[in-house]
């Protein structure tokens, strides 16, 4: 038990997250993943600390996944946690060094044997091993990330079954870094979809619930496009609601934005939309 107290003490201090993490023993894999995804709801609140922190806890994760003893891996939410650390980008070498010791349960097999194929970035095999796993009959904590998962492998050539998965993502895990993501690709995908009414409330849900993410530039380049995509703001009353949507928004990062939908719309040809864009910029 002290062990894993002063292990834990260290591993807070590396990186500098998260004095809570050193309260807890950390000697089980699916506890060592519970801290990163503890790091990872962070980021998605917008703590550039952790979004530094999170490769080196990868890293430091993977270091203790090769010492761990082999029989932890016969416990199912040991595995589940090997899952959650592959689909969030941990080394597939660890996994696979894991998986050739040999893990009980056939289910689990196929589980890792999915989440493998996507760290190794074998996306057809992924989708067909992916295929016959539901994220709601698994635990909330992987079942979110194997729909986000699984909207990805279904961008292209489905969309609406993507969206159906990132749906089911955010009814998974709310208010983490998985929402968050699935919340800016959802976003994503409506406008590229031209569909105005998903995307309007989508991007609203994104800036009340998850303004401050790490990943907020990513989401307001998106935005930003789709908006002038989509004339959003060629009706008054849009303008309006615009206006409601990020009045909350810092003014340095509000007139960023502006100026971006101002450039966008000009490329376009969008003349009234830039016109209402440089205004507020002004």
């Amino acid at each position: 038990m002290m062990r894993g107290l002063a292990h834990c003490t260290v591993l807070a201090l590396m990186l500098n997250v998260a004095p809570v993490v050193a309260k807890e023993a950390i000697a089980t894999p699916y506890e060592l993943v519970r801290t990163l995804q503890r790091v990872q709801d962070r980021i998605a609140l917008g703590s550039t600390q952790a979004h530094h922190a999170q490769r080196k806890l990868l890293q430091h994760i993977a270091g203790r996944f090769t010492t761990v003893d082999p029989v932890a891996w016969r416990e199912p939410r040991n595995v589940r946690a090997l899952a959650i650390f592959l689909l969030s980008g941990g080394n597939p070498k660890v996994g696979r060094r894991i998986y050739a010791g040999g893990i009980a349960e056939e289910g689990d097999r196929e589980l890792i044997k999915a989440t493998l194929a996507y760290a190794e970035g074998r996306k057809s095999t992924a989708t067909k091993l992916l295929r016959a796993i539901e994220p709601m009959s698994l635990p909330a904590s992987l079942g979110g990330h194997v729909a986000l998962v699984k909207s990805g492998l279904y961008h292209k050539t489905n969309p609406k079954k993507s969206m159906v998965y990132l749906d089911m993502a955010r009814l998974l895990m709310p208010g983490t870094l998985i929402e968050e993501a699935a919340l800016r690709r959802g976003m994503a995908a409506a406008g590229n979809d031209g569909n105005l009414v998903r995307f309007e409330q989508l991007a609203a849900q994104y800036l009340k619930r998850f303004v401050s993410s790490a990943y907020s530039a990513d989401f307001d380049a998106k935005f930003s496009l789709y908006v002038v995509k989509l004339s959003f703001l060629e009706e008054a009353a849009r303008q309006s609601r615009f206006e409601a949507m990020v009045v909350g928004l810092k003014p340095s990062r509000l007139r960023k934005l502006y100026l971006s939908l101002a450039r966008n719309a000009v490329i376009a040809g969008q003349l009234s939309q830039a016109s209402f864009a440089a205004n507020r910029a002004s």
